[in-house]
């Protein structure tokens, strides 16, 4: 990854789960800059479906999570694990009313973002959502993302440049696709990708 305004790779892991590794970020990052018990650290999991990565932070001591999807199947699977607190059915886009602004204490997408198929303002929505001192953490494709082009990660500069946050942690995954169960999500993620941990400055 070039180095540009922070983005590029130090001492990178290799972890062979996607969310596991996502998680494992999120949690050091959680623990460097949050200073209140994790039961009550306010999470959402944006791009919830089967509860893997909800599990995941249950299993650290975080219990209040709410799940949000714009898939009525996903919401479904979410429901059905009984690890959400609430279940938010819509998009994250700009301007939206979902949730006050800084809400929650972190947003974690893993495996939810996809260039084709999610607008850059979701960022500006993970932002948003956050309160400042919180945790945005999320993964996408290697090659994507490292596209000179690439709209996510032009966001992202841009709001490192302007303040809004800081990068705190970096790495690179190895998702490997579940060939069994035949998932849509896990064809599009295979491969490399990056988990990115971002200190939130300024939500407005």
């Amino acid at each position: 990854m070039e180095n540009v305004t922070g983005f590029h790779l130090q001492d990178a892991s290799v972890f062979t789960s996607e969310r596991g590794s996502c998680v494992e970020y999120f949690d050091a990052a959680m623990t460097k800059v949050i200073q209140k018990n994790r039961s009550s650290v306010r999470i959402l999991d944006a791009g919830a479906g089967r509860g893997s990565t909800a599990s995941y932070l249950r299993s650290l001591g975080y219990n209040t999570i709410d799940a949000l999807t714009v898939s009525k199947e996903r919401l479904e699977n979410a429901e059905r694990s009984g690890l959400y607190r609430n279940l938010l059915f819509t998009a994250l886009k700009a301007n939206s009313t979902l949730c006050a602004t800084g809400a929650f204490d972190a947003v974690i997408c893993a495996g939810g973002v996809f260039p084709d198929e999610v607008d850059p303002d979701a960022i500006d929505e993970m932002l948003r959502l956050v309160k400042p001192g919180g945790i945005v953490c999320f993964t996408m494709n290697a090659a994507q993302f490292d596209s000179a082009h690439n709209s996510y990660r032009l966001k992202c500069e841009k709001l490192v440049i302007n303040g809004k946050w800081k990068l705190i942690s970096q790495s690179i995954t190895t998702h490997q696709e579940d060939k069994e169960n035949n998932n849509k999500y896990d064809e599009k993620l295979s491969g490399d990708c990056y988990v990115l941990v971002f200190m939130v400055i300024d939500n407005y």
